[in-house]
């Protein structure tokens, strides 16, 4: 099998490794709007194939743009928690474990419940406060006296919009939410997509071009990113 040296096949190569690491997560996005009582703000829950630790899913929420996910009442609970209400960002064990939430507790806090916050907005000097919270029963607990992060949590089968502290290094949890003060950019399958239509419509625009210079060239000769050999002949 012999690929052709054309700009084009390399782009859609490269184009094609994205969409496929873009296919390994599973992502939901949606506004709080302010018509509906809320901030304004976007939210987007991000679902992985393997466990996140609740430091790197902070560091991944930052270089999208955004932070993990601060809760301040319980009309914003309902609302993030519907957001991520799907078998895609929870983990069935004992218990089912959801998303990350931007919520830690700094070392050195009396356990189990105090000390906890908000990681603190781009921008602002300090976190939101601590106020309101929705821990499950029994929570936080601070099991094997570790676990200092944020998360949904329902003990059992099944989902609920409660909270649970856990370790920051899982297997469990597989999933964040990411909270943006606005808009985000578009998701990668979205700007892969409008990528490959550009694409597409420049090379045309070339044929077009081409003809026209010289009409003797067939009217439909397509782009091929693979030659594949002639019997009897030897690749190159």
């Amino acid at each position: 099998m012999r690929f052709h040296r054309h700009p084009f096949c390399a782009l859609v190569a490269g184009l094609l490794l994205a969409s496929a690491w873009a296919s390994a997560q599973q992502s939901a996005t949606a506004q709080w709007t302010t018509a509906s009582g809320g901030n304004g703000h976007y939210y987007q829950v991000v679902g992985l194939a393997a466990p996140i630790s609740w430091s790197d899913a902070n560091t991944a929420a930052t270089q999208a743009g955004g932070y993990l996910a601060t809760i301040t009442s319980a009309n914003e609970n309902t609302f993030v928690f519907n957001l991520t209400n799907s078998p895609a960002y929870w983990d069935q064990s004992v218990n089912d474990h959801g998303p990350w939430l931007g919520g830690f507790q700094p070392s050195g806090s009396q356990e189990p419940a105090g000390g906890w916050q908000w990681v603190t907005q781009p921008g602002a000097g300090s976190p939101e406060p601590f106020s309101y919270t929705n821990w499950a029963a029994g929570q936080p607990s601070n099991d094997n006296g570790i676990e200092d992060s944020l998360n949904f949590f329902h003990s059992g089968t099944g989902t609920a919009d409660t909270w649970n502290d856990e370790a920051n290094s899982n297997t469990f949890v597989k999933s964040y939410v990411i909270e943006y003060n606005s808009a985000p950019t578009p998701e990668p399958g979205t700007a892969l997509a409008g990528v490959l239509m550009g694409a597409g419509l420049l090379m045309r625009r070339r044929r077009v071009a081409r003809r026209h210079l010289n009409p003797t060239l067939a009217e439909s000769a397509p782009v091929s990113c693979i030659s594949w050999p002639v019997l009897g002949s030897r690749d190159a």
